[in-house]
C-alpha cells in the first residue's frame, strides 16, 4: 500500500529533524506532536538522526538508524527519514523505476531522478516498522470511534439497541399480518373480515414502529452532533498558542470539519433503513401488474406518494439551505477567532468564542434535524399509502397469492438495509481521525489563584528578549502612565506586547503586575484588568451590542455606550437605521477599517481595564483621533502600552521602550512607584 506523506515545512534550520519525525508519525496515523529540540546537537542544526529515531520511537512507532546503500533503490524502506545533502534530513515517500519522491521540510515535495537521488543521499536513514503499530491502532479504533461519536454513553447505546430491535419487530408485524391475511384466499378460502383487520393492524404497527425508529435515531444523531461540536470547539480554543502558531489558520478548521462526514455517514445509514420500504412498494406494485384491474389503484397510490414526496422534499430543501447558511456563518466565526487567537486568549474569550461557534453549529443542526423530520414524515405518509394499496389489492385481486412472497422479500430487504445502517456507523474510524487529532492535544492550564479588585495598576517587565537578536529589556510603567514601544520592523514590538499579554512565553524573563508574576493570576480574572488588542482582532459578527459585549455577559448597555463614546464610535452607530442592534456579518466587512477597530477598542474598554495593551491598534483611526483617544484614556487613569511609529505619539509618552538593537530602555520601576493596589 502506498503511504502519502503530508508536508510540514520548517520555520528555521533547527526544525528540520522534528518536522521529518512529525511527517513520519502523521503518515502512520499517529497524531502526537513532536516537540522542538532547543540546543543544536546534530548535523542538521537541531536533532541528530539518532534523536529523530528516538522521537519517532517515543511515540509508539519502532524506528532505528541504519546504513543502507543506494543500490538497489527498491531496498530503501518508505517512508523513512534520509540523511540528505551532507547536513539535512528529508522524508523518502516512494521509490519508482526512474524517479524518487522525497518530502523536504525546507521546500516541500520533490520528484528527483535516480541519478540525482544517488548523488544527494547520504547512505544513512531512519527505518520505521509500521506493521508493529498496526495492531495497537486497530485495537483502539472502535474505542476512538465511540468516543468521538458519543456512542459510549449508556443512554445512547440503549437507544441504538432499541432502534435496531424495532426493525425486526416491524418486519415481523408486517410480514405476519399480511401473510395471515393472504393465507386463506391463497388456499381457496374466503377472505374474512378478520384477515383484513389483521393486515391493517400489522401495517399500522409496522408504520408506528418505523416512525418511532426513525425519530429515535434522528434524535440520537442530533444530540451526539451537538455534544461533539461543543466538545471540539471548547477544546480547540483552549489549546496552547503554539498549536496555532505552527500551522495555517485554515488547518484547525479542516480538523473540525472532519466531524461532518461522521454526521453524514450516520444519517446516510438511517436514510438507507427508511428507504428500504420503497422496495416493498415496488414489489406490491408488481403484484398489481399481474391483476390489471389493480392498475388504477397502483396509479393513484403512486400519484399520492409522488405529491407527498415532492412537497416534503421542497420543505426539507429549504431547511437544508438554512443549515448551510448557519454552517457557513459558524465557519466564518471560528475562522475569525482563530486568526485573532492571540487576542482571544489574552482576553480569556475562549469560552465565548467556542459558544458563538457552537451556537451557529447548533442552529445548523436544528435546521438539518427539521429537514430529517420532514423526510421521516414523508416516509410515514408513504407507508400509509402503500398500506392502503395493499388493502385495495386484497379486495381487487384476493385470489392472487403473490402478496406473501412480495412482503417476504421486502422483509429481507428491510433486515439487510438495517444491518448495513448499523455497519456504516462502525466504519467511521477513518473519517474521524482528523478530529481526534485535536482531542489528543492537552489544553492550556490556568492558574489556581485569582486576584480581583485591581482598579489601578501599572505593569513592569524584567529580562525580556522580544527578538532572538534584539536586546534584553527591563522597564516599568506606573499606573496611569503611557508607554510607547518603538523600534524598526522585526525588532519584536508585537512579540513584546504578546509577552505582556500572556499569549507568548517570555522565556527567561518575567512580567509583573501588582508586584507579582503575571502567571500567578487566574487568566479569566486578570483579563478584565489587562486588555489586549492585537493587529488582527476578532470580529465574530452579530449586532454591534453583541460584538462589543462578546464574552462579557455582565457588561451593561451603559458600559457599551460609554466605551463607544470614548473611541468615537457612538455617533457612527446612532446614524445607522437600527443603531446598536444593527446586525453585522462575521469579519464586519460592511464597516470601514476605522469603525472595525473602534468596535474592538470599545470591547476592550467596556470592562474597565486598568492596563490596555495596543499592538498598533490605534493607527487606523488617524493621527488626530488617536491622540484624542489616548488623552481620554490618560484622564481616566488607564495605563496604556502601545506599539507606534508616530513621532508625536512617541514624544508624548511617559515611557519609551526602544527595541533598537544595542539600546536599553529605562530600568524597571519599583512596585511601590507603580501605584499598584495589591
Amino acid at each position: 500500500m502506498r503511504t502519502t506523506v503530508r508536508p510540514r515545512l520548517q520555520l528555521s534550520v533547527t526544525e528540520c529533524g522534528p518536522r521529518c519525525a512529525q511527517m513520519i508519525l502523521d503518515a502512520h496515523g499517529i497524531g502526537q506532536e513532536v516537540g522542538r529540540l532547543a540546543p543544536p546537537t546534530g548535523t542538521s542544526g537541531g536533532m541528530s538522526l539518532a534523536e529523530v529515531a528516538a522521537a519517532i520511537a517515543g511515540n509508539g512507532l519502532p524506528a532505528r538508524v541504519r546504513r543502507v546503500p543506494v543500490a538497489p533503490l527498491s531496498a530503501l524502506p518508505a517512508p523513512s527519514v534520509l540523511f540528505w545533502d551532507g547536513g539535512h534530513f528529508v522524508v523518502l515517500e516512494r521509490v519508482g523505476r526512474r524517479r524518487v519522491v522525497v518530502v523536504d521540510p525546507a521546500v516541500g515535495r520533490l520528484a528527483v531522478d535516480t541519478e540525482e537521488f544517488s548523488r544527494r543521499y547520504g547512505g544513512v536513514l531512519v527505518e520505521v516498522d509500521g506493521r508493529r503499530a498496526l495492531l495497537s491502532q486497530a485495537v483502539g479504533a472502535a474505542d476512538r470511534a465511540r468516543r468521538a461519536l458519543g456512542w459510549n454513553r449508556p443512554r445512547t447505546a440503549l437507544a441504538a439497541g432499541i432502534a435496531a430491535a424495532l426493525h425486526a419487530v416491524a418486519t415481523a408485524a408486517i410480514a405476519g399480518g399480511a401473510m395471515h391475511a393472504w393465507a386463506a384466499p391463497a388456499a381457496g378460502g374466503a377472505l374474512a373480515p378478520q384477515h383484513l383487520a389483521s393486515a391493517a393492524a400489522g401495517a399500522a404497527v409496522g408504520g408506528g414502529l418505523l416512525l418511532a425508529h426513525a425519530l429515535l435515531l434522528d434524535r440520537t444523531v442530533d444530540r451526539t452532533n451537538r455534544s461533539a461540536s461543543r466538545l471540539l470547539s471548547e477544546h480547540l480554543f483552549r489549546l496552547p498558542l503554539t498549536y496555532f502558531s505552527e500551522r495555517a489558520a485554515s488547518e484547525p478548521m479542516l480538523r473540525l470539519s472532519s466531524a461532518e462526514p461522521v454526521r453524514r455517514a450516520v444519517l446516510r445509514g438511517a436514510a438507507a433503513a427508511i428507504g428500504s420500504f420503497a422496495a416493498a412498494a415496488a414489489l406490491v406494485a408488481a403484484a398489481a401488474v399481474v391483476a390489471p384491474s389493480a392498475a388504477v389503484a397502483v396509479a393513484l397510490a403512486a400519484l399520492v406518494q409522488w405529491a407527498i414526496s415532492r412537497w416534503g422534499e421542497r420543505a426539507a430543501a429549504l431547511e437544508e439551505a438554512a443549515a448551510v447558511a448557519d454552517g457557513q456563518r459558524a465557519a466564518e466565526t471560528a475562522a475569525a477567532s482563530i486568526v485573532s487567537i492571540a487576542e482571544v486568549k489574552a482576553s480569556a474569550l475562549e469560552a465565548a468564542s467556542a459558544r458563538s461557534w457552537s451556537t451557529s453549529v447548533s442552529a445548523a443542526l436544528g435546521h438539518r434535524r427539521t429537514a430529517d423530520t420532514i423526510r421521516t414524515a414523508i416516509g410515514a405518509a408513504a407507508w400509509l399509502v402503500r398500506s392502503a394499496l395493499v388493502l385495495v389489492l386484497l379486495l381487487v385481486a384476493g385470489p392472487v397469492a403473490l402478496g406473501a412472497a412480495a412482503l417476504g422479500v421486502a422483509a429481507l430487504v428491510l433486515l439487510g438495509r438495517a444491518q448495513r445502517a448499523l455497519v456504516s456507523v462502525a466504519a467511521l474510524d477513518h473519517d474521524i481521525d482528523g478530529t481526534l487529532d485535536l482531542l489528543g492535544r492537552p489544553a492550556a492550564a490556568d492558574a489556581e489563584t485569582g486576584l480581583e479588585g485591581l482598579e489601578h495598576s501599572g505593569i513592569s517587565a524584567d529580562g525580556l528578549r522580544p527578538a532572538p537578536t534584539g536586546p534584553i529589556v527591563s522597564f516599568g510603567v506606573a499606573a496611569g502612565q503611557r508607554a510607547v514601544v518603538s523600534g524598526p520592523p522585526g525588532s519584536g514590538r508585537s512579540a513584546l506586547l504578546a509577552m505582556l499579554a500572556g499569549v507568548a512565553d517570555p522565556g527567561a524573563g518575567r512580567v509583573l503586575i501588582g508586584g507579582r508574576p503575571r502567571t500567578a493570576y487566574r487568566r479569566s480574572s486578570l483579563s478584565r484588568r489587562v486588555a489586549y488588542v492585537s493587529q488582527r482582532p476578532v470580529l465574530p459578527g452579530g449586532t454591534i451590542t453583541e460584538m462589543i459585549r462578546f464574552g462579557r455577559a455582565d457588561v451593561s448597555d451603559a458600559d457599551i455606550r460609554a466605551a463607544a463614546a470614548t473611541v468615537e464610535l457612538d455617533d457612527d452607530v446612532r446614524r445607522l437605521r437600527m443603531g446598536y442592534e444593527t446586525v453585522i456579518a462575521p469579519g464586519a466587512a460592511s464597516l470601514t477599517t476605522a469603525q472595525r477597530r473602534r468596535v474592538v477598542l470599545a470591547r476592550a474598554l467596556a470592562v474597565g481595564p486598568a492596563v490596555l495593551l495596543l499592538d498598533e491598534a490605534t493607527a487606523p483611526l488617524g493621527r488626530d483621533a488617536e491622540q484624542r483617544l489616548l488623552e481620554r484614556l490618560s484622564r481616566q487613569g488607564t495605563t496604556v502600552v502601545l506599539v507606534s511609529s508616530d513621532s508625536d505619539t512617541v514624544a508624548r509618552a511617559d515611557v519609551v521602550i526602544d527595541l533598537t538593537s544595542g539600546e536599553r530602555p529605562a530600568p524597571a520601576v519599583d512596585d511601590a512607584a507603580e501605584g499598584v493596589l495589591p
